[in-house]
């Protein structure tokens, strides 16, 4: 994995997701929400599908901050 740029609103890195062989997208941010509406959200996201946005994977939380994986 490696850091493609910083910004105000977190670190974006790009990693290569080892099933499908794409290059996916990761943004580390802060956590501000609660449990239940992070997984409301993360749900939501998953259910998403279009070609005019970009895909969504998953959301991990580790040491107080979100993983947003997405491509």
């Amino acid at each position: 994995m490696r850091m493609m740029r910083v910004s105000g609103f977190g670190e974006v890195f790009v990693a290569l997701d080892k099933k499908s062989n794409d290059l996916v997208a990761i943004k580390r941010v802060k956590m501000v929400m609660e449990d239940d509406q992070i997984k409301s959200e993360s749900k939501l996201l998953k259910e998403c599908q279009s070609r005019y946005i970009v895909r969504y994977y998953d959301v991990l939380r580790r040491e107080g901050k979100l993983w947003v994986c997405c491509c």
